[in-house]
């Protein structure tokens, strides 16, 4: 009987290992909180590649949505995202494209370069499916409409279904390992998906750009700001030798003693300057309302202002002398109200793409979202370093060294490349 209880006891401790163990080997990880894209699928590493560089978001609940069929609409949007959302000159002439959508810039900019046409000469269908040939050749139509000699069509029994005017794009995305097929075809008339798109963007950079992780060397100034001349800051590629110029805003004049000569220039001040400046907090504040600059602190002078915008670079070069930045038209631009909202306070944006609106929401990893509804944030200060975050994620800095640094974001998950921000308020 004693032996008997011994066995009991000993199996049962085997089995609680046992099942201890086996939620760990089981356990599925998946990309950037979407979890509907784990790890081991075949398109994770591209869901991660176009989300990491803020190309491509979420459906919303977490989720990617890799097998959805893609809208006119979003590859005209992912596609003027990878070009940097340049401004554009006018709106499109479209007429389903009212002014204010969510695409209606990048519309007006494919319009303009010829990425994407319409579907007739007035209309540009934004929520009509993309076929996966009228996919390819935006693409190509992106990367300037290059030439390949060699046939690649012949490998593929159904290329003789894809319409002429998509026949040469295919043709240079089969040789450039863009595209490679689906089960030995190209499917040219079937719906493109989420998927197939995150892995056509990842690879048609990676031709963009052979170095996929540019290592940006310190910089140099190239030109020198002023107080009325904006200056200039190169960076190069300690890789592949690619460079890349930073503007550095013109300084503005200062006229504390108010004599109407510039106290940096020495300049005559027709109109006295007003001498506005901003200065760094470190402490807490009983009320934080007023109007700040976010800040990252690259150097001993020099600081990185968010300028309200979600794309690359996010960015204002300033300079800074004893926690105090000088005002500019480039600087006031990038000015946040702060107010008290709920048990937080609210950032809404004063100038910029995004005026108007809230610093919200935050979603996933490495995401800012701007809303017209005001969020409460909440703000705090350690050893004084001050924190804004959204829930638990904090808005940080991430000076990783490539392409994909150089971003004012919440962070939900720390990597090593982000560092903490600082407030500037504006002095009275």
């Amino acid at each position: 009987m004693k032996n008997t209880m011994k066995r009991i006891m000993a199996l049962a401790l085997i089995l609680a290992m046992i099942i201890g163990v086996v939620p760990s080997v089981f356990a599925v990880d998946y990309v950037n909180h979407f979890t509907d894209v784990p790890t081991n699928k075949w398109y994770a590493e591209y869901v991660e590649y176009v989300n990491d560089r803020g190309w491509m978001n979420g459906i919303g609940n977490n989720l990617f949505g890799p097998d959805d069929t893609l809208e006119r609409a979003m590859v005209a949007t992912v596609l003027y995202r990878k070009a940097g959302s340049p401004a554009v000159a006018a709106p499109s002439t479209f007429t389903d494209v009212p002014a204010g959508k969510w695409y209606s810039n990048a519309v007006a900019w494919a319009q303009a370069t010829g990425v994407v046409n319409g579907v007739t000469a007035t209309e540009f269908a934004p929520s009509q499916n993309v076929l996966r040939e009228e996919l390819v050749t935006m693409i190509w139509r992106g990367a300037g409409e290059p030439k390949v000699a060699e046939d690649y069509l012949k490998d593929f029994p159904d290329s003789g279904s894809i319409r002429a005017y998509a026949k040469a794009a295919f043709n240079w995305a089969i040789a450039n390992k863009i595209i490679g097929g689906a089960n030995g075809k190209l499917l040219p008339q079937d719906n493109a998906t989420r998927a197939e798109f995150a892995k056509i963007m990842t690879q048609f950079d990676k031709l963009e750009n052979p170095c996929e992780a540019h290592k940006w060397d310190d910089g140099k100034v190239t030109k020198a700001a002023t107080c009325t001349e904006a200056g200039e800051k190169t960076y190069t590629c300690t890789v592949c030798g690619k460079t890349k110029v930073v503007a550095i805003p013109a300084l503005g004049h200062i006229d504390e003693n108010k004599d109407n000569i510039c106290d940096r220039c020495g300049a005559t001040i027709s109109t006295p300057a007003t001498g506005a400046r901003y200065e760094k907090v470190t402490e807490d504040q009983k009320d934080w309302s007023g109007t700040y600059l976010i800040v990252y602190e690259a150097s001993e002078t020099e600081a990185y202002v968010f300028s309200g915008v979600d794309e690359h670079g996010n960015l204002v070069t300033a300079t800074f002398t004893d926690g105090k930045i000088p005002s500019s038209d480039a600087i006031k631009a990038c000015e946040v109200t702060v107010a008290k909202e709920g048990d937080g306070y609210s950032f809404k944006l004063n100038g910029g793409a995004n005026a108007g609106k809230y610093l919200t929401a935050y979603s996933g990893r490495n995401k800012i979202v701007f809303s017209d509804s005001a969020k409460a944030l909440s703000i705090k200060v350690e050893n004084g370093v001050v924190k804004v975050l959204d829930g638990t994620a904090p808005f940080q800095f991430n000076k990783t060294n490539n392409d994909n640094g150089l971003w004012f974001r919440f962070f939900g998950k720390k990597s090593g490349g982000q560092s903490e921000i600082a407030l500037y308020k504006l002095a009275n």
